[in-house]
């Protein structure tokens, strides 16, 4: 099992370096909402252009992807559309889990905490990325969906 990033040394994940990631992967949440703010095309275009090392998602009620930045494919080996109208859980291990913890997090109670997850990549490999998930609400405040920044641990 590879849950190492190619070319990267093996080391422990400290709670240190957990929080150090999940902080960088929580600015770009934020500018995605700032961006949001100003308009749907700068939405648009800071969600297709995510930094190096981070990938963003977005999954409907029903726990598909709806949406996938490009980053999917340096992290993952997926195309976006290779992802869109497919069950999130199908591609991470431990399915069942993934499954009970999506559905909680669509809870309006839902403490949305940053964790890991490991996912299998197109090749065959998995990888454990950092994945910090947020609220989509619609105008009434209602939960619509959930955004999920994801990265590699730098």
């Amino acid at each position: 099992m590879n849950i190492i990033p190619e070319g990267q040394p093996a080391r422990p994940l400290t709670a240190a370096a957990m929080t150090t990631r999940a902080a960088e992967l929580s600015r770009y949440h934020d500018a995605l909402e700032h961006a949001g703010r100003r308009s749907a095309a700068a939405f648009d275009g800071l969600f297709a252009t995510p930094p190096p090392g981070i990938s963003v998602h977005e999954i409907l009620p029903d726990k598909t992807f709806t949406r996938v930045s490009p980053g999917h494919t340096k992290l993952l080996g997926y195309e976006p559309r290779q992802l869109v109208g497919k069950p999130a859980s199908h591609f991470v291990i431990l399915q069942g889990t993934s499954e009970l913890a999506i559905a909680r997090k669509l809870s309006p109670t839902a403490l949305l905490l940053p964790f890991t997850r490991t996912w299998r990549k197109a090749d065959g490999t998995e990888v454990t990325l950092v994945m910090v998930d947020r609220h989509i609400k619609d105008e009434t405040g209602h939960i619509v969906g959930i955004r999920t920044v994801v990265g590699l641990m730098a």
